[in-house]
């Protein structure tokens, strides 16, 4: 019975302060007009607001970032860091294991949206110039997601052509067609046909059975007589005659 009483009290509070606020509905005013354009003006304040923390945030990540790669090019450079030394090589992996971990850092930031692609490219850049395969490779991979570049092409080749890792230059060849599809098929070619005559044997053997689809109407007659000047026996010899047979299946619609 009690705990009803209650309940009927508390009920007829409730009726009575809903009354009361219907019936002073109209005495409630605002310092100012509720309307759009001044609710505009305070959600103006709270984005500028939100804004500047964002860049704010943004330039203090970038300044991290930098400051990371530099710190690790130094260790590079000077070889003195906490890195292990029990074998030769033995500091050059473990940091360069820490160089593709940052680019994996610096690719996660970039897909966020919290690095452009020129600041992505810089970055790169300076990664495609320790000579780690490894390093090269994944700095590789970050520039074939931006738009081909005059400057990028000019140290990927430059890289390529003075290295003797067939992998580092089979993950380029990705990179490589999109230059060569975009404007910068001389160059390709020039890199490409040094490589297969007088690279290292294994990126001979590899770029030979990957060549067929940087070959075309315009530099098929140079890989013809590239043809003629290998081992007839050799590897890349069947593997270059195999492309460019096919090449012409192509052009005949086989």
């Amino acid at each position: 019975m009690k705990r009803l009483v209650v309940g009927c009290v508390v009920f007829g509070v409730g009726l009575m302060l809903i009354k009361w606020f219907d019936l002073n509905e109209e005495k409630v005013t605002l310092p100012y007009p509720l309307t759009d354009e001044n609710m505009t003006l305070s959600s103006k304040k709270d984005i500028k607001k939100a804004s500047n923390n964002k860049a704010s945030s943004s330039v203090s990540t970038k300044q991290a970032l930098q400051e990371k790669v530099v710190r690790l090019n130094d260790c590079y450079l000077s070889g003195a860091c906490n890195y292990p030394n029990s074998d030769p090589r033995s500091y050059d992996y473990a940091l360069g294991n820490d160089m593709v971990k940052l680019m994996d850092e610096l690719e996660m930031y970039f897909l966020n949206g919290e690095l452009d692609s020129d600041e992505l490219r810089l970055f790169a850049h300076q990664f495609l110039n320790i000579d780690n395969g490894h390093v090269q490779a994944k700095a590789i991979q970050l520039l074939n997601q931006l738009s081909v570049d005059s400057e990028t092409l000019l140290l990927v080749t430059s890289t390529l052509s003075n290295h003797y890792d067939a992998a580092l230059l089979e993950k380029s060849l990705p990179l490589l067609q999109a230059y060569h599809q975009q404007g910068f098929a001389l160059d390709v070619d020039t890199l490409l046909q040094q490589q297969v005559q007088t690279g290292g044997h294994f990126i001979r053997q590899m770029l030979s059975g990957n060549i067929l689809p940087f070959i075309n109407n315009s530099n098929v007659q140079s890989y013809r007589n590239i043809s003629t000047q290998m081992n007839a026996s050799s590897v890349e010899f069947f593997q270059l005659t195999e492309a460019l047979d096919e090449f012409q299946r192509l052009q005949h619609g086989g």
